[in-house]
């Protein structure tokens, strides 16, 4: 807005109209700005499209890592061809609103409006007509091949160049209505500077500064040619840099000559007479889309030679532009009515399409492009304008004056019907393909989109019929094969989805994310060598590709093989040391706890929400005895619930292989249960027995069938003297486990604090029977009991077997040493107590003194 005030003020400068003429050149202004927003609204409900929106604005890196790498990002060689301030408007934008498709799209209006207004100005500045200006402003607004500049998001480049491009031509005309004041040159030339770095299209502006000053009949010489100098020598690098092979070769930067180009046609394919009747074709598309814009599309494409001939129309079209340039010509020779308005208008929309009429090749799918008229129509619409500004203005045949305005009435209803409709059809990516394919049945291209949308939305069987379309419909390219690989790889059908990856890497070998996918397919069907594989290979192209370390890391800590998986997580961090899944996964894959803890902690910086990180980092604290630090990270990971780094780092689009254990959501029941199982067992070895006891309730909760939460909160309340709480306790884990050791020895230690020694040696005997493995404790307790029951023998027995068990327990030697002094082996007695003292035990001296002198 502040532009359009200054624009405003300076017309007002140049222009001293009375206070009337000001109101209705505003009313006339603010009714059409008005109108178009209206007709655009539709717009503003639309979703992205797979038509680049993706890749030029949500999922490119210059986009989505502004400002966390700063500015500097726009700095590179490289970014001198990828439309800087294009890119850094999306920059702006997806840093404010991310992914909601509403910003960019009222962004694009918002400039179109303001495009409209700088027509305004611009055409009333040259011929002082509000009407001519109205006119040319509203065409400007309303004619249906501005649709696809504006409807499309990551189109902005069209919207934005043109609007600093008639930012500079306005300044180029202050200049020359200003007595040639400097200040206004040097702006323009700033404007066409920004122009150029929001499309290179700009690169024709010197061209069209050259075309006003023939319509303001200032002379052709050295002087005004060099006034204009830099912004020559400006345009002349950038266009320069656009198209040298070598430039773009040295900053990899895929060209031309990339297989791309062949997606679904190879412009060198045609011969050089070809690309004459290309630019002949391509002027006659344009000009009857001027006047009959019908059957309007997203792809128009190359078209297909029969028997070494063009379709006819090629020809016909060159007939056709040899006789409108010999009709040009004869019209030069005449002195006619506006005649420098229709040299200037013509002009101008043959300069700003050039460089889209094939005298360059053009890379992509479509051989012309209803946006490439976005500016160049204004030179059309300027003859338009003055046309009929004339009839309305001088004496005509009342008649004629009616029928024309009649016939321009019904042109601009259909127009502006027209361009409603257009703007409905980029609704999203599958309406927007189905309309190209209505229009079209042969373009691939539209069946291999559409079939991408339908995949998105899981119609994967709508999305895998229009992938064999494409693939009917074309050969060697690899996106059908791949996208289709994809889909299957969602479908979990991962034979058909190799099979598709394959077919990719036949036709092109070095196709990244298909080697990513296949050894992903692989790995999903156990073929961990050939997934490894992949993986390698794609490291020796790329040997800092931190997805291939980290997907190989993946596949190893899956197999249990840590001294690799190690290896290749601590390579992900040396490219990125701020990649936290990498810290996370290294810590997993080896049993140094300090080293564990140290990674998990440096995830937990880098993503604070990172519950699972603190879940393990308290199991691990928990392995080194620091209880309170392990409690503190269960209690975190607990509160945190689940972290979005499911959503994030195992994206589809990431590519990051996911055979790790399923990442913790701790808002599922069982991971719950599991949380506070571990918690309870924490709070148990700080001793704190009734806060275990809450943690155990509150996992049953949550798991009612894991009998080792029962197992442990049984021990719990056997602590805290709760017996008869105790003992249901554990024989819910007999009824879950009948073969569960620790349960009958948990019973036997209540029934023997209890006194129900005949109900404890049972439980000690059924416990020590079921036992994996001996324990010292459970012949230890029998031994007890066989004690308490004056069972001297089997007590005798039991406590020679905890000794061999566990050597250095000074209780098992006092014990036996008690009872075999009730054996009256009083030396064997004396001998034990003594050993008992050596480990330590305070009270084997008493029972020295007591027995023994």
């Amino acid at each position: 807005m502040p532009i359009l005030i200054f624009v405003t003020l300076m017309d007002d400068a140049l222009n001293r109209q009375n206070t009337v003429s000001k109101i209705k050149s505003l009313i006339v202004l603010f009714s059409i700005l008005f109108f178009s927003f209206l007709l655009f609204s539709e717009i503003l409900t639309n979703d992205f499209t797979n038509w680049d929106d993706d890749g030029l604005i949500y999922k490119n890196k210059y986009v989505t890592q502004f400002p966390v790498k700063g500015f500097h990002i726009f700095c590179t060689p490289e970014i001198l061809i990828r439309d800087p301030l294009t890119l850094l408007s999306h920059a702006f934008t997806y840093y404010f609103f991310r992914n909601n498709p509403l910003p960019y799209h009222f962004i694009n209006i918002l400039l179109h409006l303001c495009n409209i207004a700088f027509v305004f100005f611009f055409v009333k500045l040259l011929t002082a007509r509000v009407k001519t200006a109205g006119i040319v402003a509203f065409l400007f607004a309303v004619h249906p091949f501005k649709v696809e500049s504006v409807a499309w998001a990551a189109e902005r480049k069209d919207v934005l160049y043109t609007f600093f491009f008639l930012l500079g031509l306005i300044s180029y005309v202050y200049y020359i209505r200003t007595n040639y004041k400097i200040k206004y040159l040097v702006l323009s030339f700033f404007f066409a500077c920004f122009s150029c770095l929001s499309k290179t299209a700009a690169v024709t502006f010197p061209i069209v500064l050259l075309l006003i000053d023939y319509y303001y009949s200032r002379k052709f010489n050295l002087k005004n040619i060099l006034e204009k100098s830099p912004i020559f020598i400006v345009m002349i690098i950038i266009g320069y840099l656009q198209i040298s092979p070598q430039f773009l070769y040295k900053y990899n930067i895929e060209y031309i000559s990339d297989y791309k180009v062949d997606q679904y046609v190879n412009y060198f394919n045609y011969i050089l007479i070809d690309k004459f009747f290309f630019l002949s074709n391509s002027l006659v598309f344009y000009l009857k889309g001027f006047f009959a814009p019908y059957n309007l599309c997203l792809i128009h494409p190359f078209p297909m030679k029969v028997s070494g001939y063009l379709p006819f129309i090629y020809y016909a079209s060159s007939f056709i532009i040899i006789v409108l340039i010999a009709l040009f010509i004869l019209f030069l020779k005449k002195r006619t009515l506006f005649k420098k308005d229709i040299v200037f208008g013509i002009l101008f929309f043959i300069i700003t399409i050039s460089l889209v009429l094939h005298i360059l090749p053009i890379k992509g799918v479509s051989f012309v492009a209803e946006r490439y008229t976005y500016l160049g129509y204004l030179g059309l619409f300027f003859i338009s304008g003055q046309y009929l500004t004339y009839i309305s203005e001088y004496k005509i045949i009342p008649k004629i004056k009616f029928i024309i305005w009649g016939l321009f009435g019904i042109y601009l209803f259909s127009i502006i019907l027209t361009t409603w409709n257009r703007t409905k059809v980029w609704k999203d990516s599958i309406t927007l393909f189905s309309d190209v394919i209505k229009k079209d049945h042969y373009i691939a291209f539209a069946y291999n989109n559409r079939g991408n949308a339908r995949a998105k939305i899981g119609d994967y069987k709508g999305a895998v019929s229009d992938l064999n379309i494409a693939l009917g419909l074309i050969h060697g390219n690899p996106d059908p094969w791949y996208n289709r690989g994809c889909i299957y790889m969602q479908m979990k059908d991962y034979k058909s989805a190799i099979s598709d990856f394959n077919k990719t890497l036949e036709i092109y070998p070095r196709y990244i994310k298909a080697l990513i996918n296949r050894g992903i397919a692989k790995a999903q069907s156990l073929d961990y060598k050939g997934a490894i594989k992949d993986f390698d290979f794609i490291l020796k192209y790329d040997p800092k590709s931190k997805i291939a370390f980290y997907n190989k890391g993946q596949l190893h800590l899956f197999q249990n093989n840590y001294e690799p998986a190690y290896t290749d997580f601590t390579k992900v961090i040396e490219i990125d040391p701020k990649d936290y899944m990498s810290y996370f996964c290294r810590a997993t894959a080896t049993n140094d706890y300090v080293k564990a803890i140290k990674d998990y902690s440096v995830a937990i910086n880098l993503y604070p929400e990172f519950a699972e990180a603190y879940y393990n980092r308290g199991i691990s604290k928990k392995e080194l005895k620091d209880y309170i630090g392990a409690l503190n990270d269960m209690n975190k990971a607990i509160e945190i619930k689940v972290s979005t780094i499911s959503k994030t780092a195992f994206s589809k689009d990431d590519l990051r292989i996911s055979l790790q254990k399923d990442i913790l959501d701790f808002t599922n029941n069982e991971n719950k249960a599991y949380a506070y199982y571990n918690k309870g067992r924490i709070n148990l070895l700080l001793g704190n027995k009734l806060n275990a006891i809450k943690d155990f309730d509150a996992s049953i909760n949550f798991n009612k069938v894991n009998y080792d939460t029962y197992l442990y909160r049984g021990n719990a309340k056997l602590e805290s003297n709760d017996l008869t709480g105790a003992i249901a306790d554990y024989k819910k884990v007999i009824e879950l486990n009948p073969k569960k050791s620790e349960a009958f020895f948990g019973l036997g230690n209540a029934s023997y604090l209890m006194k129900d020694y005949n109900e404890a040696l049972k439980d000690y005997n059924k416990a020590i029977d079921l036992s994996e493995e001996p324990n010292a404790k459970l012949y230890s307790n029998r031994g007890n009991v066989n004690f308490s029951l004056k069972n001297y023998k089997e007590a005798l027995t039991d406590y020679c077997k905890a000794i061999d068990l566990e050597k250095n327990n000074a209780d098992y030697y006092f014990n036996r040493g008690i009872v075999k002094y009730n054996l009256k082996d009083q030396t064997a007695a004396c001998n034990d107590f003594k050993k008992a003292k050596e480990l330590g035990m305070a009270k084997a001296d008493e029972a020295l003194q007591k027995y023994c002198k």
